[in-house]
């Protein structure tokens, strides 16, 4: 169970195999032998690793960050096929909405910078826009209008960032209650 545990820091692997003898312990008080609670247990790399996918779970949750969220779920794939159907697919799908997201918001931005740059510096020295007829001459038009398009582009990009934070805890939320079902509680 130690060499299993290498990857957690020595407090965490301390505790981790503390709690372990004392399932020893308090089943041979209960007249069970050793072999049986062993079984009851599980395998020791088994329970490492759901060990480790709590451990990095909490850190997640405690430091957020893009790599510990990463790392929380790489290290939940590792429990089983199924857990890989579970927790990356979803994953991969939001992390798709969110890069949609953002991707739409820089677009706005640009565009919206863009329009009011041509309205305010007229055409760029040789550089040639497809803009209508009406924008083009009309400068009045096309300087709010640019505005309004970076304006909207800032207001998805700051929804982004919030719908990111909410899912960040919700797939953390989602990770405690995979490792729940998984540890079968």
């Amino acid at each position: 169970m130690r060499k299993e545990l290498s990857g957690l820091s020595r407090d965490e692997r301390d505790d981790i195999l503390m709690e372990y003898e004392v399932h020893f312990t308090e089943g041979l008080k209960s007249g069970k032998t050793e072999d049986r609670i062993a079984k009851e247990l599980g395998s020791p790399r088994e329970l490492s690793k759901m060990y480790k996918v709590g451990v990095l779970i909490q850190e997640a949750e405690e430091n957020v960050s893009t790599n510990n969220i990463v790392r929380a779920i790489l290290a939940s794939l590792g429990l089983g096929l199924l857990n890989l159907i579970l927790v990356l697919g979803p994953f991969l799908g939001i992390v798709g909405i969110i890069a949609g997201i953002f991707a739409t918001s820089i677009g706005l931005v640009v565009a919206g910078l863009t329009l009011f740059a041509y309205a305010v510096f007229g055409p760029f020295g040789g550089v040639w826009l497809s803009i209508p007829g009406v924008l083009a001459v009309e400068p009045l038009i096309t300087a709010p209008l640019g505005v309004g398009i970076f304006s909207l582009g800032l207001l998805i990009f700051i929804f982004g960032v919030t719908i990111g934070k909410w899912i960040y805890h919700l797939t953390i939320r989602y990770l405690r209650f995979n490792l729940k079902m998984i540890k079968g509680k």
